[in-house]
């Protein structure tokens, strides 16, 4: 009678070890990262993944090669190391049909279903079976978007907006290559406007030829009153996280503040 109870344990002991050997192999191949795509546009010779950019808002030029497509399960890996292999896996197909850029359409993650098995077990307790299941949901992490190739990158580091000198409230509003009068509040400038002088208004022109000569630098014309009016060469500043910018002349240098930003 021992005999027979210990061969039941021991039964019982492979029954369990084989259900966890199930779960963990299938959790296993669950965490292998796979990837598709569809060439929709004129093929492009393969690039380099690691030089594939992951776009959340199109840039400002840009062909569309196909539509790409990588996905894994959770599995035995940690979420962050699972977006980390999706999203790789997308660049290297994204890559494989020519891109240098993805737009991402869809990130996160998906319901496939479930799996379990069911498993007799003996219980010395009771002296008889009883039956055990399991279940696991499985979610797969999911990235799709469009293969793209980038011809020319939007410009982030854009003048365009509204700024405010903040000890006089003068305001300018940069749109294009001109930065016009908006507000006057105080000072020589609302002198001139009462005074109704024809270059001094709301509209008219405060920077003009405002050109981009580096990443976060520009030239322009700056009207400028140094005991009268005068345009002078000025040289624009943006800061790295452009909300001021710095204007200079070889009359005076002052900063202004970003209140509006515009496309």
């Amino acid at each position: 009678m021992i005999q027979f109870k210990n061969l039941q344990v021991q039964k019982q002991v492979v029954r369990i070890f084989n259900a966890i050997a199930v779960i963990f192999f299938s959790s296993f191949l669950f965490s292998c990262v796979s990837g598709s795509y569809i060439i929709a546009g004129d093929p492009r010779p393969p690039t380099n993944p690691t030089n594939v950019k992951i776009y959340f808002d199109p840039p400002e030029k840009y062909e569309t090669l196909g539509l790409v497509e990588a996905f894994m399960g959770h599995g035995l890996y940690k979420m962050e190391k699972t977006q980390n292999k999706v999203i790789n896996k997308l660049k290297s197909m994204a890559a494989k049909i020519g891109s240098n850029g993805v737009l991402l359409t869809t990130a996160g993650d998906k319901v496939t279903g479930t799996s379990g098995g069911y498993y007799n077990n003996y219980s010395t307790f009771y002296n008889g079976y009883f039956g055990s299941s399991y279940t696991r949901v499985n979610e797969k992490r999911v990235a799709e978007g469009r293969a793209i190739y980038v011809i020319k990158e939007r410009d982030t580091t854009s003048l365009m907006g509204q700024w405010i000198r903040e000890y006089d409230g003068l305001e300018i509003t940069i749109k294009g290559n001109v930065g016009i009068f908006t507000k006057i509040y105080s000072g020589e400038w609302l002198r001139l406007l009462k005074k109704r002088n024809k270059h001094v208004g709301i509209g008219k022109p405060k920077i003009k030829d405002i050109t981009k000569i580096e990443k976060l630098t520009w030239k322009g014309t700056e009207l400028v009153n140094s005991h009268f009016l005068q345009w002078y060469p000025s040289i624009l500043t943006l800061n790295e996280t452009r909300d001021v910018l710095t204007i200079s002349s070889a009359i005076e240098t002052y900063t202004l503040k970003r209140v509006k930003e515009m496309p």
